[in-house]
């Protein structure tokens, strides 16, 4: 580390410091008015703009000292006259100057802050003009959270002693809890950041280390070199006592990669697979990395997951320390993809930004499909291409699927919606990419990439922007129908809600298939008042010529066009007894409804087995689509379960991943009295081949492929569920026997299905075994497998105490947020509903401290009406959400939200679960007759929900 300044410049430095505080001109913030009103805006007035930013904090973090303090002065330039300067800030403000270009002070009546916009206004007393440049120098103090935002702390264990970092999270609002700045995305400019701590600890920005300066009171200023245009929320700071390890990426650029002492042995991974994506990400965009080092750091529990400060990544530590010895091929494709998401931003997010918050979705959409774009290049055998329809389109389609879901470009201004716009709504943005990418094509979708990369470097761009880039690139290069306009179709994605089911009618006697559109939505009895409709890339191969490789549109189904007619031609032709498949590759974001005949010729096909016509993509679309059409009173169950039956024959992974997620479905909905007879019978029966091939054993072949590695928990999952002996007696036997033995016996992918299963029918002293085991652990991927499963144990005393350790303040254990959020899911998804409910009734108090009531929770809380089967627990639960309303824990909008998912749980279950009974039962004999009418929910059940909710609106 090199000192660069004599002790008599630093002195000289600190006095100029020292006078101009106790200047007559600054002023202590005793006069600053604060207001809770309503404000007209949550933006800043626009009228002066920051040019640079010159930041200084101090910190005594390595002595747990939580305080911290600092300076900055900001540079602006007046845009129109005006007495108001507006920032944000949620930090505590000692003093304030304003100066001229002379060095004048400018004059200042007061401070407003409004508390809900954030806003912190210095009146001055006469205008300030525009081509002149002020300053605006600032002294605050602010403590650090623990919450991942502003600047916040970790602890962490190392050597037997307690050690303390600091790091910053500023997306989407947060710099203002850190700083007073510019906090709004449109405003890029230099920052210089200084950091004076203790020499034990090393800072760390999104610059490398200028010089360090040590100080007469023993600690030292590092201070960073200056960073190119950038927006607050990017800017990184740093502090701690990391170890490092460091490799040289394209162009000698230095990878370092930080984690504390006793992980850094586990770092390797990400500096290997992250070297040659940075080579590949730049090769597509033709442009390389612009600044000169990438740090990534470890954080634990780092609730945003990971961050992608310009220079400096963030990662919660569990997506970027690679244990060999456990970490599972499952965790390392996790790892890679959000490494690559991350390195997409050095782009779109850093070099390319946004005007507004709103408009993040842009860059969100790039970076989410990129991920598995390139990750595929280099994990090619983990099929990331497949799995990001499989988990991410069908989970977003869900989401979309509601009526209340807003438009991706929606606008927002209130901090706490711009503080969630990365929860939910962006998958969508990115699987629209994917649509345009197949439908237009690889080479000409790059084109559209660059350009923008090319022409909106270090500046930003607009939704408006983009549509024209796309337009006139792909008109350019690729033949559209004259009637179709790029810019047209990216509106009807982006700025409608939801998405389209397609009609598919076919008229078998004049051989021709008749396509219409409408909104799909989820809920039964819903519906909407305005005439959506969307530019639609129909793709379609047929049994006559099943090409399943060109994603070319067929035709483009249009907006406001009732009914699109097509006809068989020299490329695709079809017959009577041919079925058509849309949607080759499920590249398009919508579902299909196909005519009874249609369902039942590729059910047929199906059932054919290997080798199959229809590729593992459209395989699990059939399944997707047909359930939840089925789940929405489209189709008839019978349809969707036709379907399905065919899995028996089916190996890949993909595939089984879209059909978990509806067995488990059906058999939380079905469970009671005639569980055994009925679904438990038919889950055993389609499962038990696959249980015997892959065993419930780990495979140690090392020819073993990726599908079948991911496959095995899944199978074993479902059997064990569906009360297979066999899965039942091994995973106990395999539990028990690592507890008496302390080697680890059961599977590494997905350990925790084993350890769940195993525990329900354990004894004490194993349970204790692994109770005290995830405490010993220090490493997150590992103990996830034991907070996944733990709370599967059959005692519902045991299950309750390990709920109390999760909230109460006196508990002696440490959990991440994640993994409270865990135990307490995997109680309720294991046959301890009631627990779960009461924990919450009893403890809410410690609860909403030690959880903090968030979308994760309230997607628990709705999860959580699916396994109601008994009045008792009905009724307890309705008295809980009571006490949340009570307490306003929950909003009554929440309430209603969850109450309505109950009450449909109990409507679908009344209306379908003796139809599905029929089935199974004529699927195992044929011909017969089910004679179970029974339902284990009935309707005076649905009738105490229905009046509860009348009384309680």
């Amino acid at each position: 580390m090199l000192v660069k300044l004599p002790l008599c410049v630093i002195f000289l430095f600190f006095s100029v410091i020292i006078v101009a505080t106790i200047h007559t001109e600054w002023q202590d913030a005793d006069n600053v008015h604060r207001t809770t009103s309503e404000p007209t805006t949550y933006r800043l007035n626009n009228l002066t703009e920051p040019l640079f930013y010159e930041l200084w904090f101090e910190t005594q973090i390595q002595r747990g000292i939580l305080d911290y303090s600092g300076r900055v002065i900001i540079t602006l330039r007046v845009l129109e006259p005006t007495r108001f300067i507006t920032i944000h800030s949620l930090v505590k403000i000692l003093q304030y100057g304003i100066k001229n270009e002379d060095g004048q002070f400018v004059p200042i009546t007061n401070i407003e802050f409004n508390l809900r916009s954030e806003i912190c206004t210095f009146v001055l007393r006469q205008d300030i003009v525009p081509e002149k440049n002020y300053t605006l120098e600032i002294q605050f103090t602010e403590t650090f959270n623990d919450q991942s935002r502003g600047f916040f702390y970790r602890r962490y264990m190392e050597d037997s002693k307690v050690l303390y970092m600091a790091t910053t999270y500023l997306h989407s609002g947060n710099a203002r809890f850190a700083f007073p700045c510019y906090d709004e995305p449109k405003y890029r400019a230099p920052f210089v950041i200084h950091v004076t701590h203790d020499p034990s600890l090393e800072a760390i920005s999104n610059m490398p280390v200028e010089y360090i300066v040590n100080n007469t009171d023993g600690t030292i200023t590092t201070s960073f070199y200056k960073t190119p245009p950038t927006p607050v929320n990017i800017i990184s700071i740093t502090i701690t006592q990391y170890a490092s390890r460091t490799q040289l990426a394209p162009r000698n650029i230095p990878l370092s990669v930080y984690a504390p002492k006793d992980f850094i042995h586990e770092v390797d991974f990400a500096l290997d697979f992250s070297i040659p994506v940075i080579s590949r990400i730049e090769e597509y965009m033709d442009y390389e990395y612009t600044l000169p080092k990438l740090d990534y750091l470890s954080i634990l529990d780092f609730i945003p997951g990971a961050m992608e400060n310009w220079g400096t990544f963030l990662f919660d530590s569990q997506y970027m320390l690679y244990k060999n010895d456990s970490t599972t091929e499952r965790q390392k494709m996790t790892m890679a993809r959000i490494m690559t998401h991350e390195l997409v931003h050095n782009y779109f997010g850093s070099l390319v930004g946004v005007k507004w918050w709103s408009d993040m979705w842009m860059m969100e959409a790039f970076a989410n499909f990129g991920e598995f774009y390139f990750t595929d290049v280099f994990l090619p055998g983990y099929h990331f291409k497949e799995v990001y329809v499989t988990e991410v389109m069908h989970r977003s389609l869900i989401d979309h699927g509601f009526i209340g879901t807003r438009p991706i470009a929606s606008y927002i201004e209130e901090p706490r919606e711009v503080r969630r716009i990365l929860e939910g709504y962006l998958s969508k943005a990115a699987l629209t990419m994917r649509m345009l990418f197949y439908a237009f094509g690889e080479d000409v979708f790059q084109k559209c990439v660059r350009h923008i990369v090319h022409s909106m470097a270090l500046s930003t761009i607009t939704p408006e922007e983009m549509y024209e880039i796309f337009e006139r690139v792909i008109e350019e290069n690729e033949e559209i129908p004259d009637d179709v306009k790029v810019s047209e179709i990216l509106r009807t994605w982006f700025e409608q809600p939801g998405y389209p089911l397609l009609n598919i009618r076919r008229d078998y006697e004049a051989n021709t298939v008749v396509v219409t559109q409408q909104r799909f939505l989820s809920a039964r009895n819903e519906s909407v008042t305005t005439n959506s409709s969307w530019f639609i890339p129909l793709s379609l191969s047929t049994s006559r010529e099943p090409n399943m490789e060109d994603t070319t549109p067929y035709a483009w189904m249009k907006p406001g066009v009732g009914e699109l007619t097509l006809k068989p031609n020299l490329v695709v032709s079809w017959g009577e007894d041919d079925w058509v498949l849309f949607n080759i590759q499920q590249t398009g974001y919508f579902r299909i409804n196909y005519d009874t005949q249609n369902w039942i010729l590729l059910a047929k096909e199906l059932h054919q087995g290997y080798p199959f016509r229809i590729p593992p993509l459209n395989r699990a679309q059939l399944i997707d689509d047909s359930f939840n059409l089925a789940y929405s009173d489209v189709i008839d169950f019978t349809v969707a379960l036709d379907i399905i039956k065919y899995v028996i024959k089916e190996d890949q992974y993909t595939v089984w991943t879209a059909a978990n997620r509806h067995l488990l479905s059906l058999n939380r909905r079905l469970d009671g009295p005639s569980y055994e007879k009925y679904f438990g019978r038919f889950l055993q029966h389609i499962t038990e081949e696959h249980l015997d091939k892959l065993d419930v054993f780990e495979n140690i072949n090392p020819n073993e492929t990726i599908s079948a590695t991911f496959l095995r928990p899944i199978v074993v999952d479902l059997a064990c569920r569906a009360g297979s002996g066999k899965c039942l007696t091994a995973t106990r036997v395999l539990v028990m026997a690592e507890s008496m033995t302390g080697h680890r016996l059961v599977p590494r992918e997905v350990s925790s299905a084993y350890y769940c299963h195993g525990l329900k029918n354990a004894n004490l002293e194993t349970f204790k075994y692994f109770w005290n085991k995830l405490h010993n652990l220090t490493h997150e991927q590992e103990r996830s497998h034991f907070s996944n499963s733990l709370t599967c144990y059959h005692d519902e005393e045991v299950v309750m105490e390990i709920l109390l350790t999760t909230s109460s303040p006196l508990s002696n254990y440490t959990y991440s947020n994640k993994e409270r959020l865990d135990l307490f899911a995997t109680a309720f998804r294991n046959g301890h509903i009631r627990s779960a409910i009461n924990f919450f009734q009893e403890h809410h108090e410690d609860i909403a401290v030690a959880y903090g009531f968030s979308m994760s929770l309230d997607g628990l809380l709705r999860e959580m009406t699916s396994y109601l089967h008994l009045a008792d627990d009905i009724k307890a639960f309705l008295a809980m959400l009571d006490t949340l309303i009570m307490h306003n824990y929950i909003s009554d909008e929440q309430k209603s939200r969850i109450i309505d998912e109950m009450e449909h749980n109990f409507e679908w279950v009344e209306e379908n679960k003796a139809e599905i009974e029929s089935w199974i039962q004529n699927y195992f004999e044929p011909g017969s007759v089910n004679a179970a009418g029974n339902k284990f929910i009935s309707i005076w059940m649905i009738c105490i929900v229905i009046c509860v909710k009348i009384i309680n609106p």
